[in-house]
C-alpha cells in the first residue's frame, strides 16, 4: 500500500497536487524506506489538529517533500509501530476532523489493512473515494466480499478496486465483484519496484505508464464527487508482506 499511495500522488495527473498521509495503524514504512525522521509527520499534524485555531491547515506542520520517481511528492509520515498513530487517529479522523480534508489538492491517507475492528473504518467511510488493494486469489476476494457487502451499507462515495498479482485475472476479479454496482475494477497493479528505483530501461517506462493511467481514473472519479479525504487501504490478505 505505501507504493500505491506514492505512486498515485506522484504520477497525479498535472493541475492538482496530491499528497500521501500515512495512518496506517500498524505504523509507517516511509521513514525508513526514504531514511528521514518520522517528525515532523502526523504527530505533528494532530497536534495542530488538537489545538484547532493555529491559523493553517494541520497537515502544514506535518509535510516533508521527498523526490519519488523523480517527482516531488509531499509526505506526513507516520512513526514505527502503532502507539502513537493509534493516538493520533482519533484526532484526524472525520466526522470530528477535517485535518485529512485540505482546502487545496488531494490526501490520499495511506491506512494499509483493514479489518474488522481496525481503527481507520471512519477515513475509508467519509473518504471521497476508496481504493481497495486485494490479491486475485480466492480466500482474499472472498474476504473483500465481505468487505464490500459492509461497506456498502456505510459509504455513498465510489469504491475502486485495484489487484494485487495472485493467480486471477482483473477481469475474473471484476465478475467475482459484479452484484456490488459501486465497485469498480480497474485493472492491476504495477509493479512497485518502479516507485522504489528498483527497475530501469524497458520495465521501468511502461510501468510508469501503468502507474500514470491509474492515477489518471482515481483523479477523475474524485472529480465527480464532494470533496473529502481519499482513503486508500488493503484487505489483509490483499497486499504483499513486504509492500503494504
Amino acid at each position: 500500500m505505501t507504493a500505491t499511495s506514492l505512486a498515485l500522488a506522484a504520477w497525479w495527473p498535472d493541475g492538482q497536487t496530491a499528497g500521501v498521509v500515512e495512518v496506517d495503524p500498524t505504523g509507517g514504512d516511509v521513514a525508513a524506506r526514504w531514511g528521514v525522521p518520522f517528525r515532523p509527520g502526523l504527530v505533528e499534524v494532530a497536534a495542530a489538529a488538537d489545538a484547532g485555531g493555529v491559523g493553517e491547515e494541520p497537515l502544514v506542520y506535518g509535510v516533508q517533500h521527498l523526490e519519488v520517481v523523480g517527482r516531488r511528492v509531499g509526505v506526513v509520515c507516520a512513526p514505527p509501530g502503532g502507539r502513537q498513530v493509534a493516538a493520533a487517529l482519533p484526532v484526524v479522523s472525520p466526522p470530528a476532523s477535517k485535518a485529512l480534508n485540505p482546502a487545496a489538492g488531494v490526501a490520499l491517507a495511506d491506512v494499509g489493512r483493514l479489518w474488522p475492528e481496525s481503527p481507520v473504518w471512519n477515513l475509508v467511510e467519509y473518504a471521497e473515494v476508496a481504493v481497495l488493494l486485494v490479491e486475485g486469489s480466492v480466500s482474499a476476494v472472498a474476504h473483500m466480499r465481505s468487505h464490500l457487502a459492509g461497506l456498502s451499507a456505510r459509504r455513498a462515495g465510489p469504491v475502486l478496486v485495484v489487484c494485487a498479482g495472485g493467480e486471477y485475472l482483473p477481469s475474473e476479479v471484476a465478475a467475482a465483484l459484479a452484484e456490488y454496482e459501486r465497485a469498480e475494477v480497474l485493472g492491476a497493479m504495477p509493479a512497485p519496484e518502479v516507485v522504489y528505483g528498483a527497475v530501469r530501461g524497458r520495465a521501468r517506462r511502461r510501468a510508469a505508464k501503468e502507474w500514470a493511467r491509474l492515477a489518471s481514473t482515481v483523479a477523475e472519479r474524485l472529480r465527480s464527487v464532494p470533496k473529502a479525504a481519499l482513503a486508500v487501504e488493503a484487505h489483509p490478505t490483499g497486499a504483499a508482506d513486504g509492500d503494504r
